[in-house]
């Protein structure tokens, strides 16, 4: 006699349904397979990236992302009143190179087809530039972002931003901290910093201003027991903005700011 098929169980819990973690995780999936940051993986077949390491890294599954969750429920609920409700898939072992390059490339096919925005005003599509560089391509970033997680020049989570002091991680080391190997999965502040003087206090957490040096945005992170994003993290949230609802992040050349990214640093200064 057969047995009986059971459904795979589902968790959940009053903090995973406030996230709509079904919905969002979908969200983040799509905006990276859509990209062409995930692939069918040749030895495991699941979904995911290969790292700089050549090592094969499945994207972590929703399960397992809502028992982290569900784990240190407290914590995160916390987190998620105080406005973290952002989940962002990071794909961190993919070279960052690869990122830039698929970010590249999302951009300037919006651009050509009018699908992308400004935060909050559709009136009319922003103008991507076509060309390749920090003056005339559609991105811009440090050079010493490039190949820096491959050479070991751009260092993960430092405790301060001084030369040779910064006690931060290269990436190969950063892999064995990890929760979900190649991943980092976080839940990101939605919505961006506010105006210098109008940053209102949530469920006791005061939110950073604008017009702060990175220094001083990185000690207040620190006193709140907070990580800064990495470049890798910005590019996800990137990827699923533009999934969402069709619009830029931190676009410095129109309406938008320039974005510390506080997770990382360069060694070289």
């Amino acid at each position: 006699m057969p047995e009986r098929y059971s459904p795979p169980e589902i968790l959940t819990s009053p903090l995973i349904e406030k996230l709509r973690l079904t919905e969002s995780y979908a969200s983040c999936v799509k905006s990276l397979a859509k990209t062409g940051v995930l692939e069918t993986l040749r030895r495991s077949q699941d979904l995911g990236i290969v790292g700089f390491d050549g090592k094969e890294y499945p994207i972590p599954s929703q399960e397992e992302i809502a028992r982290s969750l569900i784990e240190s429920e407290k914590r995160f609920e916390t987190k998620r009143a105080q406005g973290f409700t952002e989940l962002v898939l990071a794909p961190v072992a993919m070279p960052l190179e690869t990122l830039f390059k698929r970010l590249e490339n999302e951009l300037r096919t919006r651009g050509e087809q009018g699908r992308i925005f400004a935060p909050g005003d559709r009136s009319k599509p922003l103008e991507v530039q076509k060309g390749i560089g920090n003056d005339d391509g559609p991105l811009y970033r440090w050079d010493e972002f490039e190949k820096g997680d491959v050479n070991e020049t751009l260092l993960y989570y430092p405790k301060r931003y001084a030369q040779d002091t910064s006690e931060g991680m290269t990436k190969k080391q950063l892999m064995g901290t990890l929760s979900f190997p190649g991943w980092i999965v976080e839940l990101q502040e939605a919505g961006d910093i506010p105006a210098q003087g109008k940053g209102a206090t949530q469920e006791g957490r005061t939110k950073l201003e604008a017009n702060q040096s990175p220094n001083d945005y990185l000690a207040a992170l620190h006193s709140m027991k907070e990580n800064g994003m990495t470049v890798e993290g910005w590019i996800a949230r990137f990827f699923k903005s533009l999934e969402e609802r069709d619009e830029a992040i931190d676009d410095f050349r129109g309406i938008g700011k320039l974005c510390y990214l506080l997770g990382n640093y360069t060694s070289s200064g």
